[in-house]
């Protein structure tokens, strides 16, 4: 073999070593949204999702046909899916809904939220249609988006809040 060849195969080696190394440290960094169960305990109650509702209102006002967005910018996770979350405060003002950003959540919320970044979807009589992650997996990217349906659907008559608490992703717990 030529020295070329050999240092095309040990840099071609190296750039493969790293990525499986950047692979395994993600594998490590996903986390669950409720670690504890603690949001789905509080979903199984009837009255969570007025309960919920009540409270955030309380907090930003209007909740028709809102995207609430629960952002902590301290939190490496809310770097990562930062393009994801653009693009679904895109998707809700295209399909005629507003957006709300809380940067710090209340004590009050934080019981009801577990993980940072988060969302909830409001459909036009103040009722809550989503509560959860933007998404799921290592990147927490648009390819993994959850609550993307639940936007393009607002406008429509949900007979029950979807809550999703059961996802792994990149997350910061509350």
């Amino acid at each position: 073999m030529s020295s070329r060849t050999l240092w095309g195969v040990g840099v071609t080696s190296w750039f493969a070593l790293c990525a499986l190394f950047l692979f395994i440290i993600r594998q490590d960094s996903l986390s669950e949204f409720d670690p504890n169960g603690a949001l789905y305990t509080l979903s199984m109650n009837t009255g969570f999702d007025s309960s919920f509702t009540d409270s955030l209102k309380r907090e930003v006002g209007d909740l028709s046909l809102t995207v609430v967005h629960f952002e902590n910018r301290g939190c490496w996770c809310q770097i990562v899916a930062q393009p994801h979350i653009e693009s679904v405060k895109s998707l809700a003002k295209n399909k005629g809904l507003s957006n709300i950003v809380v940067g710090e959540i209340s004590k009050s919320m934080q019981s009801k939220i577990p993980s940072l970044p988060a969302v909830a979807v409001f459909d036009q009589d103040e009722k809550l249609i989503y509560l959860g992650p933007y998404s799921s997996g290592i990147s927490c990217s648009q390819n993994e988006g959850i609550v993307e349906p639940f936007i393009g659907h607002a406008t429509r008559q949900f007979p029950v809040a979807a809550i999703v608490s059961d996802a792994k992703g990149c997350y910061c717990n509350t």
